[in-house]
């Protein structure tokens, strides 16, 4: 059974319009899927038309950027009412904060000489809602200032570089009891992509719980084997269900394929036994 519940498109930072991601997950056999673009639900409605229209299951989604510490962590937010205000409102106001990031940025660049980048970036986008550091990587190889567009995040756009701008996302306490309000299962992704060591995962993961996370990227297309077997070993230490997702994007270095995810260790508990659409 191939399922993906973490893929992106061109309502965030992934190239892709909605509905031609649910046609090529089709065509790679997915029978359920999750849209879960950064901090925008705008594309929801078009992923779930053409999910319906192909008889694939779907489930509502979204990745929302939470500070916890000194770092950004990645909360996918799964199965969620749609019309849950106070949820929409703060992922409203966090897709704000990531719009006046951009600006910001652009104005660090033009100090070292790249002028127009934050105008670039939103002409690049389908929307200006949409834009993000992916446009402005777009607009300095489109300006042969970069070659390509890790070129752009390894100088410019990386956390670090000469443009990169330190923000505060959402609380996590907040943002988890709004995905758990609205019906929703909030979900860690990609556990160990943070660079944090292992008792740190796990502290987090304390707090995680404690504010009524349920959830763990298992069967993360990011993660090599010995990475997934350490998350399925802390969905088992911390009674979180498993999910699974490709975390695809489309960008020419991007070797996942979407509805393409590892297997879960069969110890786990899959998350997609809560859907009652699923089952």
């Amino acid at each position: 059974m191939q399922i993906d519940l973490h893929f992106h498109s061109n309502f965030s930072d992934g190239i892709y319009p909605p509905r031609e991601l649910i046609k090529k997950a089709q065509a790679n056999g997915a029978q359920l899927l999750a849209l879960t673009d950064h901090d925008n639900i705008g594309g929801l409605e078009e992923a779930k038309t053409a999910s319906a229209e192909l008889g694939i299951s779907f489930v509502n989604g979204v990745e929302i950027s939470v500070t916890w510490g000194s770092k950004v962590i990645h909360v996918v937010g799964l199965n969620f009412d749609m019309n849950y205000q106070p949820l929409i409102k703060l992922i409203d106001e966090i897709r704000s904060v990531r719009l006046k990031r951009l600006a910001l940025m652009s104005e660090k660049l033009e100090h070292i000489g790249i002028n127009g980048l934050y105008e670039g970036a939103l002409a690049l986008a389908s929307h200006p809602d949409t834009v993000g550091r992916r446009h402005m990587a777009e607009y300095l190889v489109n300006e042969g200032i970069v070659s390509s567009i890790q070129q752009a995040f390894n100088k410019y756009l990386g956390e670090g570089k000469k443009g990169f701008v330190k923000t505060e996302w959402g609380s996590l306490p907040e943002v988890v009891r709004l995905i758990v309000e609205a019906g929703g299962i909030a979900v860690l992704a990609h556990p160990l992509r943070y660079n944090l060591t292992l008792s740190k995962i796990r502290q987090f993961l304390d707090e995680f719980v404690l504010y009524g996370g349920q959830g763990i990227e298992v069967g993360c297309s990011s993660h090599d084997y010995n990475e997934i077997m350490t998350a399925s070993l802390l969905a088992e230490q911390y009674n979180l269900f498993a999910s699974s997702g490709s975390d695809f994007h489309g960008h020419e270095y991007d070797q996942r394929k979407i509805g393409v995810t590892p297997d879960l260790p069969t110890e786990c508990r899959p998350i997609w036994t809560t859907f009652k659409n699923f089952n």
